[in-house]
């Protein structure tokens, strides 16, 4: 019975076992699957809650019915009322060594004065030296992203680091976490020649793996795993398939118990938050309301009755956004991809009274909660539209790992960039100052972080070169804020004849739009567009659609990138006219 594992959970219920475990008991997986402690041990054994850290002798009721006594090293794995292993004993060597692995384990686990990382840190190297393999790690899973947030390995062995980021398809730690099953490979080669494809395998050289995937909420969160780059002979055995079970299944654990009290800490703020408000900022207008109606009454001045009136639409206000702000920092469920540029302009025709202009220079799709998304957008617009009047341009643009809304109003000084995102904060007579309060809350429940800067007049050359135009009938949309190094006069004629090439095939109907790339501009145009055999000859000498056209203007735009060092391409604009990228710029 040396080899025998039996886990528990709180409930009592059978989580874990190993091969030994099941030899002993006579039952098939299937069945074990099934049973409780007090399936397996009689009614008359103690309660789980109530064993003890040590030795206790149990009798094990076998799939016959007949009592088998045993002794069990009991180890609690999460501290008290959590996760329950009982290893069988019985003197011999090996049982004693594994005995005093879970002892260790248990020591970690249950010592309090260490960060969690530190104990990951302890676990990953426990399970390196009992597995004897080259790599212990904790990681995550974003997406298509496999980051290492916790990475066991010799000193001087700099081949993966926490914070490393690489794609989840080279990795074997894949399977593990699509199939929530422990994968266990002693020869990758061997026991999974498929995997073999992988550039775990093929770059780095990884050829044996043992990885449990950790779960937090029900969804895999990523895997705890160790690999080697020298296979093994045999298979890891079913006490090191069951320490890295128990190893994966506490870090679960307690990752979900620190994401539940994240969530009741900002829930209790949040109530704390509303407390106040109605204490304080709903209690004006509601004094306002009352002293009115008493003067009203008492003087018989209606007048009195509009300040009433005045002070309960404010209330009315105020509980719409107070409603709208008790929910914006709920945590996010199942999101989904969104058209980022559909929804601007959704949000946009939501508005009211819209007497400013919106400019959309984002193709991106992004994941997220459609409709706290467009409540973030919506506050956006209006915080600008409130502050621009009739004559603001709202842009919409990307960054690399996200995206702006950008106005041309007349800003937020550098003081109160630090306050605007708090309660209460307004600059307009009429506002309740939760609008802002709201955005923040909506990108922290998306895991996005929300700051200020001030918009540039980006895009200044651009406007530049399209009054030197003689005769401009079209329209420029600049949506780019970046300053870039480049010769001016050179540049300006690079733009110059992108912007005629385009009123040329587009006329009086044209809209010409500048925006950024993650390395560079482009410039897009609403016309007919061109054809893709011709993309492949537009920038030879002498091309030219146009009967008054020299054939060198797109000639001279190459020739300009070229001598920068940037490379021009040519694809089709969202409105199907055309789109010329340049990309390989040197920001300033």
């Amino acid at each position: 019975m040396t080899d025998a594992v039996f886990s528990f959970d709180a409930d009592g219920s059978l989580t874990n076992w190993n091969g030994a475990a099941a030899e002993a008991t006579g039952y098939d997986a299937s069945a074990l699957a099934d049973l409780t402690f007090a399936d397996l041990f009689g009614s008359d054994a103690p309660a789980l809650t109530d064993l003890q850290t040590g030795e206790v002798a149990l009798d094990l009721v076998s799939a016959d019915g007949d009592p088998h006594p045993v002794t069990f090293e009991v180890h609690r794995l999460a501290g008290e009322g959590a996760a329950v292993a009982l290893v069988g004993v019985d003197g011999d060597r090996r049982g004693d060594h594994r005995v005093r692995v879970l002892r260790e384990m248990y020591e970690i686990v249950a010592d309090r004065g260490r960060s969690f990382h530190e104990q990951v840190e302890a676990l990953l190297a426990l399970g390196r030296a009992e597995l004897d393999t080259a790599y212990g790690t904790l990681s995550r899973i974003e997406g298509e992203e496999y980051v290492f947030e916790v990475v066991d390995a010799d000193e001087d062995d700099d081949g993966i680091e926490a914070g490393d980021v690489v794609p989840l398809a080279a990795t074997n730690c894949e399977v593990a976490a699509s199939t929530e099953q422990t994968l266990v490979l002693g020869d990758v080669a061997r026991d999974a020649p498929g995997q073999t494809d992988r550039a775990g395998y093929q770059k780095w050289g990884i050829s044996c793996y043992i990885g449990a995937p950790v779960f937090v909420e029900e969804g895999v969160y990523g895997t705890f795993c160790f690999y080697d780059t020298t296979p093994r002979n045999g298979q890891f055995s079913d006490w090191e398939v069951t320490l890295v079970d128990l190893m994966s299944r506490w870090v679960s654990y307690e990752l979900q118990h620190e994401r539940a009290n994240e969530r009741l800490e900002r829930q209790n703020e949040r109530l704390e938050r509303f407390a106040s408000i109605v204490s304080h900022d709903l209690r004006n207008p509601l004094n306002v309301a009352d002293g009115s109606v008493e003067l009203a009454r008492a003087s018989g001045d209606l007048e009195e009755l509009d300040r009433a009136r005045s002070a309960l639409d404010r209330m009315d206000a105020l509980i719409d956004d107070l409603l709208t702000l008790s929910r914006a920092g709920e945590d996010i469920g199942d999101t989904e991809a969104v058209d980022l540029a559909a929804l601007c302009r959704d949000c946009w025709g939501d508005l009211s009274t819209v007497e400013g202009d919106l400019v959309v220079a984002t193709g991106r799709t992004i994941q997220a909660d459609r409709t706290r998304l467009r409540q973030l957008l919506g506050n956006l617009f209006r915080n600008a539209l409130e502050h621009g009047g009739a004559d603001a341009t709202v842009t919409v643009g990307d960054l690399p790992d996200g995206f702006y809304v950008a106005d041309n109003g007349v800003g937020i000084t550098e003081e109160d960039r630090e306050v605007v995102f708090e309660r209460g904060y307004s600059t307009s007579s009429g506002g309740t100052g939760y609008g802002l309060d709201i955005v923040s809350e909506i990108a922290g429940a998306h895991g996005w972080d929300v700051s200020l800067t001030e918009s540039e007049e980006g895009g200044a050359l651009c406007r530049d070169c399209w009054g030197d135009l003689s005769t401009v009938e079209g329209d420029l949309v600049v949506a780019t804020g970046r300053t870039i190094q480049a010769d001016r006069t050179r540049l300006r004629q690079l733009l110059g004849n992108l912007f005629r090439n385009a009123l040329e095939h587009g006329g009086a109907d044209a809209t010409v739009t500048v925006g950024d790339l993650p390395d560079g501009f482009y410039v897009a145009d609403n016309g007919v567009g061109i054809t893709e055999e011709d993309r492949e000859v537009v920038f030879e000498r002498g091309y030219s659609t146009s009967s008054g056209g020299t054939g060198y203007g797109l000639d001279i735009v190459s020739e300009i990138a070229g001598a920068h060092g940037w490379d021009v391409s040519l694809t089709e604009s969202e409105e199907g006219g055309a789109r010329f990228e340049i990309t390989g710029v040197t920001g300033a």
